[in-house]
């Protein structure tokens, strides 16, 4: 679902794009010197690029964008500066509207020179969606996290301020673990011969 989705967004969107470029090479195409036959055809040509063409894709294409934003969860920093771009793209979409409405309410016959403006507005917006869908660069950049400390263990410690020579046993002991009890060695008696018990048969004689 989501192949198909992705594909059909693509598709609208090269289709709003070449719309972009083209509709302010045919304004500026409209010479009042042509004949009424072929200003009207040209007319013509430009509102079929712009109602037809340019504008159910531009719709089409925002609307599969905005579908693939949750269906695939995509959360990065890129795509806010991408939305940005696209309202752009939209704005310069309108922008030529605008234009084919003027030249269809005038009477008389206006040509529209192409400026530079015109021309690279459209490429250079396209080219940043472009480079922003593909690259997906880190604009805003996290913040660096300091480094972790390094756990010392209380035998560590010990071991740093008291030097032992080598071979010596160190017992250390955590603070959280109860103290353990003293080793100490199991009673040994050594009585004398006097305190030694008798048998009871030799002490009753």
């Amino acid at each position: 679902m989501i192949a198909w989705v992705k594909g059909l967004h693509i598709a609208c969107l090269v289709i709003w794009c070449a719309g972009l470029i083209c509709l302010p090479l045919l304004l500026a195409r409209h010479d009042p010197a042509m004949t009424s036959a072929q200003f009207d055809r040209l007319r013509m040509m430009t509102r079929f690029t712009y109602a037809v063409i340019a504008s159910p894709a531009a719709i089409l294409a925002i609307l599969f964008g905005s579908a693939l934003i949750p269906m695939r969860g995509v959360t990065a920093d890129w795509l806010a500066i991408k939305l940005l771009v696209v309202a752009g793209m939209v704005l310069f979409h309108v922008h030529c509207g605008a234009l084919l409405s003027r030249l269809g309410h005038e009477t008389g016959r206006r040509a529209y020179s192409i400026s530079i403006v015109r021309t690279l507005v459209p490429i250079l917006l396209i080219a940043m969606v472009l480079w922003l869908v593909l690259a997906k660069p880190n604009v805003i950049p996290a913040l660096e996290r300091p480094a972790p400390r390094l756990a010392i263990t209380t035998e560590d410690a010990f071991n740093a301020r008291r030097p032992h020579p080598p071979g010596a046993r160190i017992q250390v002991f955590h603070l959280s673990s109860p103290p353990p009890r003293p080793m100490t060695p199991p009673a040994t008696t050594n009585p004398s011969r006097g305190d030694r018990q008798l048998p009871r048969d030799l002490t009753s004689v």
